[in-house]
């Protein structure tokens, strides 16, 4: 741990100057730390340190007064993906918290929520929730939509069509996503023969098979499936656009299964905590995602979501310490 940066004023000093779009005072860059103990030695180190990165922010006098010149440049560094390469950088995640402790850690993890939430769909869950708080949403289902679930899952994971048998007729299909859509468990696909996209609920299936068979090249993008799932809810009136205050120092899973986050975005407050904000379809499934989360969350907008959930969780925890109540007896 040589680096200077492992020193949290150190790094604080840092991010600041590389945040600076205009020139500002010495005295006025001090005086927006919080603490008295960052000083101008403090920053004279910084800037040396940026000089060997070819960094260069200048320190010049006006009248007797001392200003920082930011750098001119302004470049942004970019970082060019692959799915298998972002699955991969996840994956080193945990061996990243022995870093947590330092204030530059807190940067990366931002900025890797912030990418996170950019590409939801490409999440590795790794969070633990309580099986108590958990609703167990397939179970609920009739046990023939459970066997329709399990046939969809699959295409998702080994590629594979799926006939759909509706109104005595069947229909070859691509499918893109298995969501709870106008309160009904929903999958969007894209029609192989007509290509075009459509959406079909459990109930007006009446049976499903897997076609190994598949040459088939997709149509859509992912980005015009979304709209397809927005424009749809744009019409029922169903979407609310949810956010969250999330605790930066736990772990959330952003992605539950079978609800569509259309347009998810994800920022930062002054005192270090995540915003995150999503359009959503209300629903006891979302409500039992947030229930999850627990303490971990909280809703900031709207109100009526707020309120509802709270409802909504006085009486689950109800139900919940009844049957735990039984259960013991």
């Amino acid at each position: 741990m040589d680096s200077p940066i492992f020193n949290n004023h150190f790094w604080s000093i840092l991010k600041r100057i590389d945040e600076l779009d205009e020139m500002v005072s010495l005295e006025c860059f001090l005086s927006e730390f919080a603490t008295e103990d960052f000083n101008c030695e403090m920053v004279y180190d910084v800037l040396q340190f940026l000089a060997n990165y070819n960094f260069q922010v200048q320190i010049e006098e006006i009248q007797g007064e001392k200003f920082l010149l930011p750098n001119k440049r302004n470049e942004r560094i970019q970082f060019d993906l692959s799915f298998s390469d972002w699955i991969a950088l996840q994956a080193h995640f945990p061996l990243m918290k022995e870093y947590e402790r330092f204030d530059f850690h807190k940067s990366l993890q931002k900025k890797f929520a912030e990418v996170s939430a950019r590409y939801p769909g490409y999440g590795i869950n790794t969070d633990e929730i309580d099986p108590d708080l958990m609703f167990n949403f397939k179970e609920s289902l009739p046990d023939i939509h459970q066997k329709y679930v399990a046939h969809i899952e699959e295409s998702f994971k080994t590629g594979a069509l799926l006939l759909l048998h509706i109104d005595n007729k069947v229909f070859e299909v691509y499918p893109h996503k298995l969501i709870m859509l106008e309160g009904e468990l929903t999958i969007i696909g894209e029609e192989t023969i007509d290509r075009c996209l459509i959406s079909y609920t459990m109930d007006e299936i009446t049976k499903i098979k897997l076609n190994s068979i598949n040459d088939y090249i997709p149509n859509y993008t992912r980005f015009e499936v979304d709209e397809f799932i927005m424009a749809i809810r744009a019409v029922s009136g169903r979407e609310e656009r949810l956010v969250l205050k999330i605790d930066q120092d736990q772990p959330v899973n952003l992605n539950p299964a079978y609800q569509f986050m259309g347009h998810p975005y994800m920022t930062a407050n002054a005192e270090g905590d995540f915003i995150w904000a999503a359009s959503v379809e209300v629903s006891s499934e979302l409500y039992d995602w947030l229930m999850s989360m627990g303490s971990k969350v909280e809703i900031l907008d709207p109100v009526g979501i707020r309120s509802e959930f709270e409802k909504y969780q006085e009486i689950k925890l109800k139900d919940l310490a009844q049957k735990k109540l039984k259960k013991a007896g």
